[in-house]
């Protein structure tokens, strides 16, 4: 799948009906020849139904330049998700920015979303 269709698929979960941060899991793998790389998974819950059982699942690999601001109580967060290429950086691809209250922001080199 390529950059443009990860966003495609992103957005056609209606990123917006699920606003609710649940999990944030940082994660890095160090190797034998010292380079690490961060990933991060976030779970995201429904603002218009919080029985809904659904949830929107997001995992970030080759984070670079992460900035973790206010995510303390129940925000409605708004994450935008944008194509980078015309940066021409070395293996980063998106730009991830949590737009409404400023929570995070990240570059990273690959998205995955899936509602379950």
């Amino acid at each position: 799948m390529n950059s443009d269709d990860k966003i495609k698929r992103y957005y056609s979960f209606n990123p917006s009906q699920y606003g609710y941060l649940e999990t944030f899991k940082l994660h890095r793998d160090i190797h034998e020849d010292g380079c690490s790389d961060f990933s991060l998974e976030l779970q995201m819950r429904s603002t218009s139904d919080i029985c809904d059982d659904k949830r929107l699942y997001l995992s970030f690999s080759g984070i670079k330049e992460l900035k973790i601001g206010y995510l303390e109580g129940l925000l409605n967060l708004l994450i935008d998700i944008r194509p980078i290429r015309e940066y021409q950086l070395e293996d980063i691809k998106y730009k991830v920015v949590e737009s409404e209250y400023e929570a995070f922001s990240f570059l990273c080199l690959d998205v995955e979303a899936t509602v379950k």
